[in-house]
C-alpha cells in the first residue's frame, strides 16, 4: 500500500505548511481521516492507524507530532477520538493546528 498517496476522507484546501506536515504523517503510515480549515486561522485534523512506533500516551504523542510541525503552525488541541460529525468514529486522535494568518489562505 502506498501511504504517500493516502488522501484525507474530507478533502479541503489547507495551508501549504499543513499539507507538507500531513504528507510526513502519511509517509509514516498514519491515515489522515479529515483536514478542514476553520475560522481563526485553525485547521481541524483527524488521524488514525498509528504504528507501534508511536507512543500511546497523549502527551508523548502530542510532543512527537509537534516536533514534525512547521514553525509556522502550533498544536493547540489534541484528544483521543473526534467530534467530527461524519468521520469522528474512524479517528484515533483529533487535533487542531493554529497557523500564522498570512499562511492560512496560501495554497502554493
Amino acid at each position: 500500500m502506498n501511504t504517500d498517496f493516502t488522501a484525507p476522507s474530507v478533502s479541503t484546501a489547507v495551508p501549504a505548511p499543513v499539507e507538507v506536515w500531513l504528507k510526513k504523517l502519511r509517509k509514516q503510515g498514519i491515515l489522515v481521516q479529515y483536514a478542514e480549515p476553520k475560522p481563526a486561522n485553525t485547521v481541524d485534523i483527524g488521524l488514525s492507524k498509528f504504528s507501534s512506533g508511536f507512543p500511546f500516551q497523549l502527551g508523548q504523542l502530542a510532543a512527537m507530532l509537534e516536533r514534525l510541525l512547521p514553525n509556522t503552525c502550533s498544536l493547540t488541541v489534541i484528544e483521543f477520538g473526534s467530534q467530527h460529525p461524519t468521520l469522528g468514529h474512524k479517528c484515533s486522535i483529533s487535533l487542531t493546528l493554529h497557523c500564522l494568518p498570512t499562511l492560512v489562505n496560501s495554497h502554493e
